[in-house]
Order: C-alpha cells, then sequence, then structure tokens
C-alpha cells in the first residue's frame, strides 16, 4: 500500500511562540530551525504511534488488487 499526502497539515499541534516560550528563545533569528524541530518531531510521533495528530489529506494506493476482487 502506498500513501501519498495531497494536502500536507495546515498547522503544527504546537506552535512556533510557544515553544520559543517553553525553550526560552527571545529573538527571531532561530525561528525556521525551531520550526522545523516542531515538524520533525510530529513527523517521528506519528510515524512511531502509527497516528495522524493532524488531519491533512491522503491518497492511499493498494499495491495490488485484493485476492478474489473481479
Amino acid at each position: 500500500m502506498f500513501v501519498t499526502t495531497l494536502v500536507p497539515p495546515a498547522a503544527e499541534p504546537l506552535g512556533l511562540a510557544e515553544a520559543k516560550d517553553y525553550l526560552r528563545i527571545a529573538y527571531e533569528g532561530e525561528d525556521g530551525l525551531v520550526g522545523q524541530l516542531i515538524a520533525g518531531a510530529r513527523a517521528r510521533v506519528e510515524e512511531l504511534a502509527g497516528v495522524a495528530m493532524i488531519s491533512r489529506t491522503l491518497r492511499v494506493t493498494p499495491a495490488c488488487w485484493p485476492k478474489g476482487m473481479v
């Protein structure tokens, strides 16, 4: 089975301001890095847990036709 993301998540489960506040980052120089870390952490949790934390549009394509289906 092949799963393709057609529309990625609209937002992350944790906002940039919340993450920067937790990490005690007061300047904007690290915004890109913090955003990438948030997205990477979400993706890893979803992969390990086998769940989607944020809704998105997917296309699911079976690798082969199911047996007995004609």
